[in-house]
């Protein structure tokens, strides 16, 4: 590849969010493009996993590209890295590393700064749950209005006609709360 333009896609990952690494046999990294945050690529060069990250994640990591160097088939995980009392979450691909001649001589490695994305999708979760409660509550609301409207009315039409008000005036009532932000 020219040198110009591995310079360019050098540049293009150290402003993303991807780090890209690779490690020989014994699991030393040989080189990395834009460590995670807070992370040099010093700290990395020479070292291996269980030496540049706390446990869990060091012997995490260092259990599944064995497992990759054994089998010679990629591995795809995500895993949360703290730094301090900050956790970010990573989407990492894992592959052997083969020579031209097809034998494995280490490994590669991306991974990518998912923590936006799990924040969004826990964020969301929880307003789905919050959604399903607040719906249940209004089920029991209806549930009495019928109730209580299905007493002493002597006909349907009539039932009919006190339900449905007693509805909209609780649509107009979600309808005040709602646009005042609850």
């Amino acid at each position: 590849m020219p040198a110009d333009m591995i310079r360019r896609l050098r540049s293009a990952i150290e402003i993303s969010n991807i780090s890209v690494s690779s490690q020989d046999l014994d699991l030393r990294y040989a080189w990395i493009v834009n460590p995670p945050q807070n992370m040099s690529a010093e700290q990395f060069l020479g070292r291996t996993d269980d030496e540049v990250f706390p446990s869990p994640v060091g012997p995490r990591m260092t259990t599944m590209k064995r497992q990759v160097l054994e089998r010679g088939e990629g591995l795809w995980t995500e895993l949360p890295l703290s730094f301090g009392t900050a956790q970010r979450w990573y989407d990492v691909k894992i592959d052997p590393w083969r020579a031209p001649e097809g034998n494995i001589v280490g490994i590669n490695c991306v991974s990518v700064d998912i923590t936006d994305r799990r924040q969004t999708t826990e964020h969301l979760r929880v307003l789905l749950r919050e959604l399903a409660h607040r719906s249940k509550n209004l089920m029991a609301v209806i549930q009495s209005i019928a109730s209580q409207t299905a007493r002493g009315v002597p006909s349907v039409e009539q039932f009919v006609t006190r339900f449905s008000g007693r509805l909209q005036s609780l649509a107009r009532a979600h309808d005040i709360i709602t646009d005042e932000e609850w």
